[in-house]
């Protein structure tokens, strides 16, 4: 049904991302603002991580 080694190879991309996403919600809501554009700003800054075997999967 699932092919397990592909799902796994896909989770530190997916954490990433995640991780992204709820640091952009706690920024906006502290500091006001749009919760997108944090995303941009945290998705720029961490650019260079797409670049990685582990995480370009899962991104």
């Amino acid at each position: 049904m699932f092919n397990f080694p592909a799902v796994a190879q896909l989770w530190p991309g997916v954490l990433t991302a995640i991780t992204i996403a709820l640091a952009a919600s706690f920024v906006a809501e502290h500091q006001g603002g749009p919760q997108l554009l944090y995303a941009l700003f945290f998705g720029m800054a961490f650019n260079f991580a797409a670049n990685g075997e582990k995480i370009h999967a899962g991104i």
